[in-house]
């Protein structure tokens, strides 16, 4: 077995202990790995999926309006699918 393999197995290992829902130790000794291998995948894991730095897409939240303040206490309630632009320039005002 190659190391990506390796890796891929232990990934796939992290994976099954978070779904299972039991303790690191319970699902250890479920699946005959040494507790310590186990929690140096999930680290390894945890690390990589830090290390990413990627962003993650968010669904728009529907039905909900943008609260614009100004210093002077004037209040615009937008909804919530006003264009960027005219935000923008909103804000600069």
């Amino acid at each position: 077995m190659n190391t990506q393999e390796k890796t891929e197995q232990m990934y796939a290992l992290v994976d099954r202990r978070q779904q299972s829902g039991l303790s690191q130790t319970a699902f250890a000794q479920e699946e005959g790995v040494n507790l310590h291998t186990l929690r140096y995948w999930i680290s390894k894991r945890d690390k990589e999926d830090v290390g990413s730095g990627g962003f993650i897409q968010l669904g728009a939240v529907t039905g909900t309006s943008i609260s614009l303040r100004y210093p002077n206490g004037v209040e615009l309630l937008l909804p919530s699918t006003i264009p960027v632009a005219t935000l923008k320039g909103l804000v600069n005002l």
